[in-house]
């Protein structure tokens, strides 16, 4: 254990760092953006009515964002009370996440300095520094879109078909942070990967292992929607 964090100083002194910008200051400032707005008050009548499962404004149907972001922040209001704090919250524990799983494959692939140098360019940059001080959606749509692309990749690279099945999870799970937008984007990604790389295409074996993936975490959420609230769900999202 001494030896591995001796190995990794460097890297869990920069979490420490983050930790240390982020964390106290977040609730310092007042909720100011549409969606940080909407999503914190999401939370707070989630908490409100007891109702988990349907987002609601005004205590109306919210059909524009699914609920697994809302989710976390009424998680965060029910123990740091109702604030900016408690809905700001989960995107610093987000950007943590997001830098430790971005660090490994980095290190593994290209080496401590890459992967070293890689995080002080990501956290450094202005779109990071802002989001993972926010309560909005993206830095959690962003990672699972990042955790579905990577487990595509290593499907092919380590020849590892059961990584198919983790990519259609983290996919599966974008869809129900933010919408379907996720399947265009990890899609896409895939495809580009194929032919850069002039690899064969995959087969209707790890397609189905990434579908069954998918509609695992989609069956779930989506399907009780519609099984409480009908088919007309489903237009409306």
């Amino acid at each position: 254990m001494k030896n591995w964090i001796r190995q990794h100083f460097v890297f869990l002194s920069i979490l420490l760092f983050y930790l240390l910008l982020f964390l106290p200051f977040i609730g310092m400032v007042h909720l100011f953006d549409w969606d940080e707005i909407n999503f914190a008050e999401a939370a707070r009548e989630m908490i409100v009515s007891g109702d988990w499962f349907n987002v609601q404004i005004n205590f109306e149907p919210f059909w524009e964002k699914p609920p697994f972001f809302i989710w976390l922040q009424a998680l965060s209001m029910k123990i740091f009370g109702v604030n900016e704090f408690a809905a700001r919250f989960p995107n610093v524990i987000i950007g943590l996440v997001t830098l430790i799983v971005l660090y490994f494959p980095l290190l593994k692939r290209y080496g401590k300095q890459a992967a070293i140098f890689s995080l002080l360019f990501y956290l450094g940059s202005f779109t990071p520094h802002f989001y993972f001080k926010s309560g909005i959606i993206d830095p959690l749509f962003n990672l699972f879109i990042y955790l579905g692309a990577l487990f595509l990749v290593q499907s092919i690279e380590a020849k590892a078909r059961i990584h198919f099945f983790y990519a259609g999870l983290f996919l599966g799970f974008a869809v129900v942070t933010k919408g379907p937008v996720a399947l265009l984007l990890v899609g896409l990604t895939g495809l580009v990967y194929q032919i850069y790389y002039r690899i064969n295409f995959y087969s209707l074996r790890s397609i189905g292992l990434l579908i069954s993936g998918l509609l695992l975490v989609l069956g779930i959420v989506f399907g009780l929607q519609v099984y409480q609230n009908g088919l007309w769900f489903l237009k409306e999202f």
